[in-house]
Order: structure tokens, then sequence, then C-alpha cells
């Protein structure tokens, strides 16, 4: 009986994970994106565990996209969530990180570079992903 209660609990996470995230397929500079998500949704999307990023990963599969990482010297990390949260959980890309303010998504870990070349990110436009509330998510499937 303990096994199924568990197993259900983690499904049903995993189900609330899913329905958080939407990819939007519009170009846009990080800092527009969460301008857009904050307007339209609730704000770039964050990504606070392990599972969540496995759920992630199951959802926006192998697009890439903003995601609302950005560099804060003020946060013991050096990193905060669009919304203000603290940085828990990193999944870079080896060798990913090359000192830009902002970070993307992709399927094989999170980065701030092209192809292993430093740009200035904060010019590139990238389609993204954002948080919705389940309400919302649930509109915009019907």
């Amino acid at each position: 009986m303990e096994r199924i209660v568990v197993r259900v609990l983690i499904i049903t996470s995993a189900c609330c994970f899913s329905k958080r995230h939407v990819y939007i397929a519009q170009d846009k500079t990080w800092k527009d994106a969460q301008e857009f998500c904050q307007d339209h949704f609730i704000d770039l999307s964050p990504i606070t565990s392990e599972l969540e990023e496995m759920v992630f990963r199951e959802t926006i599969q192998n697009e890439i996209g903003w995601i609302g990482l950005h560099r804060d010297f003020r946060s013991s990390t050096g990193w905060k969530w669009s919304g203000g949260e603290d940085v828990t959980y990193q999944n870079w890309n080896y060798g990913a990180y090359d000192g830009q303010d902002f970070i993307y998504w992709t399927k094989d870990g999170w980065k701030s570079d092209i192809n292993g070349t430093q740009f200035d990110l904060n010019l590139f436009n990238y389609k993204f992903i954002s948080e919705v509330s389940n309400l919302v998510y649930l509109q915009m499937n019907v």
C-alpha cells in the first residue's frame, strides 16, 4: 500500500510540474522575454530540482530557450531566478558558463555561450519558456 501511495504522489508531482511550463515560440531578448512572461503569465521559468528538470526536459524536448536564471552578485550563489528566488539547483552543460548574465536551457544542460563561442547574449533573440499557472495552461490547451 505504501508503495502505491508513493508512486501516486510522484506521478502527481510530475504532472503538476509539466503543467507549469509552456514553450513560447517567439524570438526575444532575455529582458523582453521576461517582460512578456510577467505581463501574460507568471515569469520566465525557474527550474528548482532534478525532478522538475526531468519533467521539463520531457515537456520541452529538444527545443532551446531562455529560462529565468540571471546573474546576481548579491546572492550567495551569484545567481537568482527572475522571480527573486535563490538558486538551490543547477545543471550546467559542461564548460558552458562563460561570464554571461543570462542563461538559456538545452536538453544537455544550461548554457551561456553559443557552440563554445562567447557572444553578448544580451543582444541575442531566443524563444523562451514561461512558468504558467495550471489554470492558464488548461485554458491554453482546450
